[in-house]
């Protein structure tokens, strides 16, 4: 409980210095932290605080490993991308001769993911606002929390916006070259993105970098049926006491065939 309320301070505390700072600008801040020119809005969502208060050293963790998996040049595919942190990052890894294909199903966040698009002059991004799922088909994405990286078509919450969602397979440009890496994030509906990328999979054998959590079970141990089926190494994940990991890590999965 104090752990929790000394973080809820640090946090309120981020967001005041950063609405003094967005004050003295004329609409929208971005914080330039040197790799990314990272978008405050000032309108409540604990995710924008979450980027500013751990952008370094989520950068510092997850480029190294994403400079392993991507190479100048090849395509990313980010579902779920929110804002466009780990885009920016996919797209300084490909450059200017790649692509990151970038899908964000909520209008308001799919506006800021636009902007850091902008701001950073990502030309290789293509971004996309809809929903990646099994079939083609309108949904609605709750608010499960204050923070738009915790909203949910599965989950139970508050204030729903209506949503489309189209299969992978059926979405034209992701078919325009090789797909290397296909990151999926989208708060437990991981396995019906996956449903919907069969061909996509089958045919490009992707690096696959998930979010699965004892949270969302059912789609944890889908997602990990469908890996497994696809041809996919899941050995280091079945041993896993799914319960202890809360609403989700990210773990990758490589092709063994």
């Amino acid at each position: 409980m104090l752990a929790r309320a000394r973080a809820r301070l640090a946090q309120e505390m981020k967001r005041g210095q950063l609405d003094l700072r967005r004050r003295r600008t004329d609409g929208d801040l971005f914080v330039d932290y040197g790799w990314i020119r990272l978008l405050y809005s000032g309108d409540s969502d604990d995710q924008e605080i979450a980027y500013h208060m751990n952008q370094q050293r989520w950068y510092q963790k997850d480029m190294n490993v994403f400079r392993s998996l991507i190479a100048p040049g090849q395509t990313a595919i980010d579902v779920g991308a929110n804002m466009g942190f780990v885009t920016t990052m996919f797209a300084s890894i490909v450059g200017r001769e790649g692509r990151v294909l970038s899908f964000e199903p909520s209008p308001a966040v799919f506006e800021k993911l636009q902007k850091t698009i902008a701001a950073n002059e990502l030309d290789q991004v293509i971004p996309m606002n809809f929903g990646c799922g099994s079939s083609s088909s309108v949904e609605r994405l709750k608010q499960v929390t204050r923070s738009s990286g915790n909203a949910s078509i599965i989950a139970a919450g508050r204030d729903s916006v209506e949503i489309r969602v189209e299969r992978l397979d059926d979405v034209a440009e992701v078919w325009a070259d090789p797909v290397s890496l296909l990151k999926i994030d989208t708060e437990g509906y991981e396995s019906e993105v996956l449903e919907g990328a069969h061909h996509l999979i089958e045919q490009h054998r992707p690096i696959i970098y998930l979010e699965m959590g004892g949270g969302f079970l059912a789609s944890t141990l889908r997602s990990i049926d469908l890996l497994e089926h696809a041809g996919y190494g899941v050995d280091h994940v079945r041993s896993i006491a799914w319960s202890t990991v809360g609403r989700g890590s990210d773990y990758f999965f490589l092709p063994a065939r």
